[in-house]
């Protein structure tokens, strides 16, 4: 079974701009959460159709959790009931 690969979009406080990882590694700065996370959600699509697998977690200023993708969608974890 293959891994996924979790991509973050993060606030950088510090130099005012968003930041896209995937694991530690430092894929694109953005001036608006907006840009960083199209940009984000475009090199998931990519890497998902070379058959990764891959979630996309969207942090707000807070640092919280937002939204939550899967890429590709098939791949998505089955929802229990309760």
């Amino acid at each position: 079974m293959n891994k996924r690969i979790r991509v973050e979009v993060r606030p950088d406080k510090a130099a005012g701009c968003w930041k896209v990882f995937a694991g530690a590694e430092l894929l694109s700065e953005h001036p608006t959460q907006r840009k960083a996370v199209a940009a984000a959600a475009k090199w998931c699509r990519a890497e998902a159709l070379a058959g990764k697998l891959l979630t996309l977690k969207i942090k707000g200023r807070n640092g919280q959790i937002r939204d939550d993708r899967t890429y590709p969608r098939a791949s998505d974890p089955k929802r229990s009931r309760g």
